[in-house]
């Protein structure tokens, strides 16, 4: 199996059952001790403790305590101040339905009305002890569920942030490679479209970069594994770079509409036009390899993004400085066509400065 082969999401998976096991096999001996005739209270929460962080792990048992309390409160008060068993139900679980939408609970704000139900129903929520006992149990599985999820290879979750780096770098790189070479060749308006389509594409993987940067960053939180790993790496450097990407990512979907608007039959000379779209393409490659470093540790990559970000500026500047001269000698037709290079010397000077914000950090 892949889980015994290699680190990943397969191998936390079978980590984080095999805990979800534990905490349910000592929530129950414990509770046994305490009260034999409710104890499949506390492996019942204990299991639900299991979240995916330590900080969520802890919050949850916190909402979800104050949850089963609430709730037993709620079928206590409806049972002792309304004679009718049915309508004593009826109110209870509207009452901890209501309650239970309140954003303190949660996801766990559903068990409010739940266990006022589920106490009613039993027939028990007028017997103080029973619902001591029922209380105790729940805090038995909360904090047996929260000690081993903390104590126990409590997850970190930075594998997922690395990986969703490599894949957005290499979606960009790949995507600045391919304009860089077509551009080089004969290219139609037709393949820029397809250009920007592919840049818009970029979207989704931002998002899932993000959503695991969120997730990396959280499993950090109070967690003592963390804590006590000399060698961890540093969350900030990845959230940067994901950052990074996001704007580089927007500055190419300028880059594929730029060229989208370069119109078919250029008002200046052929020999300025061939050298323009040659320097684009040199630029393009050099930022394709600043991208791609973000497969790097941080201090490496930033030494490779400043050499690539200060080579593309350089060129930038000259070939505006160019532009300039050809709109000055070839009248007003040539400006209009040149404005549109200039939005794309803009967005690729851009991207440059982009790539050259993190690597100055």
């Amino acid at each position: 199996m892949r889980a015994w082969r290699s680190p990943g999401r397969e191998r936390e998976r079978v980590v984080q059952s095999a805990k979800m096991a534990i905490a349910a096999m000592l929530a129950w001996f414990v509770a046994r001790q305490v009260d034999a005739e409710q104890s499949y209270i506390a492996p019942y929460v204990a299991v639900f403790m299991m979240s995916a962080t330590v900080y969520r792990s802890l919050l949850t048992a916190g909402r979800q305590l104050a949850a089963i309390i609430t709730g037993v409160l709620i079928a206590f008060a409806a049972i002792t101040t309304i004679p009718h068993e049915v309508i004593a139900l009826g109110v209870a679980v509207f009452a901890g339905m209501l309650l239970g939408q309140w954003q303190r609970f949660g996801e766990s704000g559903v068990w409010v009305g739940a266990i006022a139900l589920f106490m009613l129903a039993q027939g028990t929520a007028d017997e103080q002890g029973f619902l001591l006992t029922g209380v105790l149990d729940s805090v038995i599985g909360a904090l047996i569920g929260t000690a081993v999820n903390v104590l126990i290879l409590p997850p970190v979750y930075l594998r997922d942030t690395r990986r969703a780096v490599t894949t957005l770098s290499d979606e960009i790189h790949s995507l600045l490679n391919t304009v860089a070479n077509e551009v080089r060749g004969e290219w139609t308006p037709a393949a820029a479209r397809s250009w920007t389509q592919q840049a818009r594409r970029l979207e989704s993987s931002v998002a899932k970069a993000q959503s695991a940067a969120g997730w990396g960053r959280e499993s950090t939180w109070l967690n003592p594994r963390w804590q006590l790993d000399h060698r961890r790496e540093s969350t900030v450097d990845h959230e940067a770079a994901v950052h990074t990407l996001h704007e580089v990512s927007l500055q190419v979907q300028r880059i594929a509409d730029a060229f989208s608007f370069v119109p078919d039959v250029r008002d200046i000379p052929a020999d300025f036009g061939n050298r323009f779209d040659h320097e684009v393409a040199a630029m393009l490659d050099r930022l394709a390899e600043a991208v791609l470093s973000y497969h790097e540790p941080g201090d490496r990559r930033s030494e490779e993004t400043a050499l690539s970000v200060s080579s593309v500026l350089e060129r930038a500047g000259e070939l505006k400085g160019a532009l300039t001269n050809v709109a000055t000698t070839n009248g007003s037709p040539a400006r209009e066509t040149l404005s549109v290079h200039g939005e794309l010397l803009q967005a690729i000077e851009r991207t440059a400065h982009a790539l050259g914000a993190e690597a100055a950090i």
